[in-house]
């Protein structure tokens, strides 16, 4: 008798187009909008780029929203424009740290423990759904 590969429920899936996709959205608007009143509030010399940063992870949780809808519908590009995702917020995190240290704020570490946090759920999402590659053909 030949094995059957294991059938694959799709559990996983199904909790990132229902959950995980809709708070990280809504993670990043409220990151972007929390950058964007600490830059007023501040008024320091990098104020436009911090804006620009939160601006940048607002439109991040838009392109998001769109990669849920992606994933749901089984869209060929999905899992890579979810790699982007992820690579995309890890470097906004990254240079966004490094900007603020850059001025002198040292209680900013946590955005470079984001960063390598987003880095590599990103990698381990590609890799999940690249396995399942022969899903998603729309």
């Amino acid at each position: 008798m030949s094995e059957q590969p294991p059938k694959l429920h799709g559990y996983f899936h199904k909790f990132m187009i229902w959950f995980a996709m809709w708070a990280y959205a809504l993670m990043a608007v409220i990151a972007g909008a929390r950058d964007i009143m600490f830059a007023y509030d501040n008024r320091a010399h990098f104020e436009a780029l911090v804006i620009i940063m939160g601006v940048l992870l607002i439109a991040l949780g838009a392109f998001i929203v769109k990669v849920r809808f992606d994933l749901a519908a089984f869209r060929r590009n999905a899992p890579k424009e979810l790699l982007i995702v992820c690579v995309a917020a890890a470097a906004i995190m990254a240079i966004l740290h490094f900007l603020l240290t850059l001025y002198g704020d040292d209680d900013n570490s946590h955005r470079l423990s984001y960063a390598l946090i987003f880095a590599c759920w990103g990698i381990a999402l590609y890799r999940y759904y690249n396995a399942r590659s022969d899903l998603f053909v729309n």
